[in-house]
C-alpha cells in the first residue's frame, strides 16, 4: 500500500493544505469546510475518518492519482465459517438482485449522486452527432472543427460525469484497511480463483465456476486517490472501498456499507475433475463411480480415481439482495477477509459516524 501525506498550516479560520498535487487554501469548521486546490472547488465534509468530497460546478476538476494506503465489534456484520464434507450440502443458488437494488440508507446520498451524474448525456456523443449532421448545413469544415473539439469533450466528459470521493484516513482506519487489502493480496495470489454464479441441483452437488482475477482499480464513475480490490462476479462487479462495497452492472450501481455486508469463509471439499492448483490441498483418492461401500464400481469402463480437494469459499451478502460466491484454491491463509473486516468496521465505530456527507 501507498501511503497518503500531507502537510497544513493554519492562520486563523484558513487552512493551507501542501502536497505533491499543489498547495490548497480552505475555510471552515470541524467536519465542514470550503476550499480551492488542485483538484479545483469543493465543498468537504464528514468525520469519523472517512468523508465525501464533492466538487462544485464552476471549479476545475482533475483526477487525483495513486493508490492510496488504506487500511471490535462487528455489529454482527461478518459471521464466521464452518466446514463442510460435501458441497452438496451447503450450496444453494447464489445470485444477487440487480445493482440498482442493492443498497442501505447510508449509501442512499451518495447513490444518488452518483446515478444522476451517469444519467448526463456524454458531450463526446453529442459531439459526434452534430458532426455527422452539420456538413449539410456548414459543409466539411464545420463537421472537421466540431471533430477537433471531441478531445476536449471527453476530458470534459470525465469530470461532468464522475462523482469525486477523496479518501483521508486517520491511522487506526489506514492500519484496518491496510489489513483487508492485504487479505485480499492474499486471495489475489491463489493460483486458482473462481465466481460461483449458482448451484444446480443440491442432490447432485454439481455447480458452475469461472475463472476470475482479482486486481486493483478504482470504480469508473468515481474521482479518487484510491486503488481498491476489484471482484469480478459475472454480469455484476464488486469493488471493495474503505467503508463500502460498490456493487455495479449494465443496469447502474449499488451500495453495501460494511456495517450491513455479510461475510462468510468456510472450507468445502469436492471431487476434482479438473487439474488440481499447485497450492490446493488434497484430501483423498476416490473412484469417479463408485458402490456404496466406496469401492469401484465395475460396471463402468472409463472408471477411476479423483482427487477430493479441499477449497476456500467466501460468500458475500447483504439484507438488500447482494449475494456473490467466491472459491479459492489455497484452503490455508493467515490474512482473513472476515477478520480484516472485523477491524475496519470497529475503526470506524471508534472515531465516530463515518456516513458520508455533502
Amino acid at each position: 500500500m501507498g501511503l497518503f501525506l500531507r502537510k497544513a498550516l493554519r492562520a486563523g479560520p484558513l487552512r493551507f493544505n501542501l502536497s505533491k498535487s499543489g498547495v490548497g487554501l480552505s475555510v471552515g469548521v470541524t467536519g465542514l469546510r470550503f476550499g480551492v486546490g488542485p483538484r479545483g472547488r469543493y465543498v468537504h465534509a464528514g468525520r469519523g475518518g472517512v468523508y465525501y468530497r464533492k466538487t462544485l460546478p464552476s471549479g476545475k476538476q482533475r483526477r487525483s492519482s495513486g493508490r492510496a494506503a488504506g487500511a471490535g465489534e462487528s455489529g454482527g456484520a461478518v459471521a464466521g465459517g464452518r466446514t463442510y464434507d460435501r458441497p452438496e450440502q451447503q450450496l444453494r443458488e447464489v445470485e444477487s438482485a440487480e445493482a440498482t437494488l442493492i443498497q442501505d440508507s447510508s449509501s442512499a446520498e451518495l447513490l444518488e449522486d452518483i446515478r444522476a451524474r451517469r444519467r448526463r448525456l456524454p458531450l463526446a456523443k453529442t459531439v459526434l452527432i452534430a458532426a455527422a449532421l452539420i456538413p449539410a448545413l456548414l459543409g466539411a469544415a464545420g463537421s472537421l472543427a466540431l471533430l477537433l473539439l471531441l478531445p476536449v469533450a471527453v476530458l470534459v466528459d470525465r469530470g461532468r460525469r464522475k462523482t469525486v470521493l477523496f479518501y483521508e484516513l486517520d491511522t487506526e482506519l489506514q492500519t484496518a484497511v491496510d489489513q483487508l487489502y492485504r487479505a485480499f493480496d492474499a486471495l489475489g495470489e491463489c493460483k486458482a480463483l473462481w465466481h460461483i454464479p449458482h448451484a444446480e441441483t443440491p442432490e447432485g452437488g454439481r455447480y458452475t465456476r469461472k475463472s476470475v482475477p482479482m486486481r486493483y482499480g478504482a470504480p469508473p464513475f468515481l474521482k479518487t486517490n484510491l486503488d481498491v480490490p476489484i471482484l469480478p462476479a459475472g454480469r455484476q462487479t464488486l469493488y471493495f472501498m474503505p467503508e463500502q462495497v460498490f456493487v455495479t452492472d449494465p443496469k447502474g450501481v449499488g451500495a453495501v456499507s460494511y456495517s450491513e455486508l455479510e461475510v462468510q469463509e468456510f472450507l468445502a471439499r469436492e471431487q476434482e475433475h479438473e487439474t488440481v492448483p499447485e497450492d490446493a490441498r488434497i484430501i483423498e483418492w476416490r473412484w469417479k463411480h463408485e458402490t456404496k461401500s466406496g469401492d469401484r464400481d465395475r460396471r463402468y469402463k472409463n472408471n477411476y480415481k479423483l482427487p477430493t480437494v479441499e477449497y476456500r469459499r467466501i460468500l458475500f451478502s447483504s439484507p438488500s439482495g447482494l449475494r456473490e460466491l467466491f472459491q479459492a484454491s489455497a484452503a490455508d491463509t493467515t490474512e482473513c477477509i472476515t477478520d480484516a473486516l472485523r477491524l475496519v468496521i470497529g475503526a470506524i465505530s471508534d472515531t465516530g459516524d463515518s456516513k458520508p456527507g455533502v
